[in-house]
């Protein structure tokens, strides 16, 4: 699945998957081992994720991950392929994810931090949940760049 999208002209526009445009077979199953092991707790690069599917069809639309900034705040990242946005997966997808952390007690805060200048995730974050809680700096002297993100959190209600 992850091939068909990375094979497509704008397929992987946005940056929607953590796959380079014209990804092969290779990578798309490199980037899978990888999310299972971060669900296994086992090292991994992008950490554990979630897949978007529509229902009762068996092609990625999506992905949700997850990552651990400590102290009990776990930070998603969401995506939606180019041909399905605007249709209100990514919030309900940040949605689920956020509050099965909460329920479950795997997180204590959840978070999203997004650029500035994407309007259209800042509106998903808004309509999952999430409240602006400000901006975060990452970066910084290690890398010699910094970059600003608008955060978003959602805490149990």
């Amino acid at each position: 699945m992850l091939r068909d999208y990375a094979a497509q002209d704008g397929g992987l526009d946005g940056t929607w998957v953590p796959l380079a445009a014209g990804a092969s077979l290779e990578d798309g199953q490199a980037l899978v081992r990888d999310w299972l092991a971060g669900w296994r707790g086992q090292p991994s690069f992008q950490g554990p994720a979630l897949v978007m599917a529509e229902a009762g069809r068996d092609r990625l639309i999506g992905q949700v991950g997850l990552g651990d900034r400590g102290d009990g705040v776990v930070e998603l990242a969401y995506g939606v392929a180019p041909d399905h946005r605007g249709r209100g997966y990514a919030s309900a997808a940040a949605r689920l994810a956020a509050r099965w952390l909460l329920a479950s007690g795997l997180a204590r805060e959840v978070e999203l931090r997004i650029d500035p200048g994407h309007v259209a995730s800042q509106r998903a974050a808004v309509a999952a949940g999430f409240a602006p809680a400000g901006t975060i700096t990452s970066g910084g002297p290690a890398t010699g760049e910094s970059h600003t993100d608008l955060r978003f959190v959602m805490r149990p209600a």
